[in-house]
């Protein structure tokens, strides 16, 4: 195919869509919405997972020994769990660090900290169990590790954190399945464009049949149209699911349940998902409605 029939091919569909700009309106707008839907459940996966990474560490144990506690009491049991089977670490985290974590984590309580004559932190141990341990072995080593002298509580975010993950991982599943279904409606949408689109240019493409037009030539400039249709709707749901996630970093800080959408957004391989699926999709439905004209003819 020379360049030139290229250039011709493009022009022309792109001076079909400016025709029927109602209808090519119409077209985007239908795309847009479905798609949109896809691109939000990807964003929310996306950003559930992240705020779950932040805020939680599956198969990490946080030892916490009593106010008084030495900071050589917790060295002292780090170096004993350090050889215990299915654990894979163990950080020491002394009472000072543990201040100034808390006061990392949370400054606007500074103030209040500050008042206090003694440090109210003791020290903790933050002990990593391997990953090839079993929930049941985890369950035991968490009860062994409340039964060390000394050791006054263990905290963990193993199970709501991969249950949360796990959740996340359903919701993009849910996204990427609902972008191949609504792949499928805008075929369908663009093979609706596409026949419109054949019956207002019909004695022309009668003519081109007639005089030997090359194919490529008569249905090019519907495979463009197909192209645009599918691209700018995915592109548009991109946009709105950009426009979601800028709008709720805005918000996050009054309304705090909008932040597990305000921490990243849509990823690129995601906007390349949701733009292959619409741009194979439009290209479909336009070979599929040529074809079925082509037989007719």
């Amino acid at each position: 195919m020379s360049l030139r029939l290229l250039r011709m091919m493009v022009s022309d569909g792109l001076l079909a869509l400016l025709r029927g700009r109602g209808l090519t309106a119409a077209a985007l707008l239908i795309i847009t919405l479905t798609f949109s839907v896809s691109a939000l459940a990807l964003l929310a996966a996306g950003n559930l997972a992240a705020t779950v990474e932040l805020n939680g560490r599956p198969g990490v144990f946080r030892v916490y020994f009593g106010e008084e506690a030495p900071d050589s009491e917790a060295v002292e049991l780090a170096r004993r769990l350090r050889h215990r089977d299915g654990i894979a670490s163990v950080t020491v985290v002394r009472a000072g660090q543990a201040r100034d974590d808390f006061l990392a984590a949370f400054p606007e309580m500074s103030a209040g900290v500050d008042l206090l004559v003694d440090n109210p932190f003791p020290p903790h141990l933050e002990v990593t169990v391997a990953d090839a341990v079993a929930s049941a072995r985890r369950r035991e080593l968490r009860a062994a590790l409340g039964d060390e002298e000394g050791v006054v509580a263990v905290l963990g975010d193993d199970l709501w954190t991969r249950r949360l993950l796990e959740l996340a991982r359903l919701i993009r599943r849910a996204g990427l399945a609902a972008g191949l279904a609504f792949a499928l409606a805008a075929t369908l949408v663009v093979a609706g464009v596409t026949r419109l689109s054949l019956a207002t240019r019909r004695d022309e493409i009668a003519v081109m049949w007639v005089v030997g037009a090359p194919r490529a030539f008569i249905s090019g400039p519907f495979v463009v149209e197909g192209v645009v249709l599918g691209a700018g709707g995915a592109l548009l749901a991109w946009a709105a699911s950009w426009g979601v996630f800028r709008g709720a970093s805005m918000l996050a800080e009054e309304h705090p349940l909008l932040g597990f959408l305000a921490l990243a957004p849509l990823p690129a391989s995601s906007v390349l998902f949701l733009v292959s699926c619409s741009v194979v999709a439009g290209t479909a439905g336009a070979l599929l409605t040529v074809h079925q004209a082509a037989r007719a003819h």
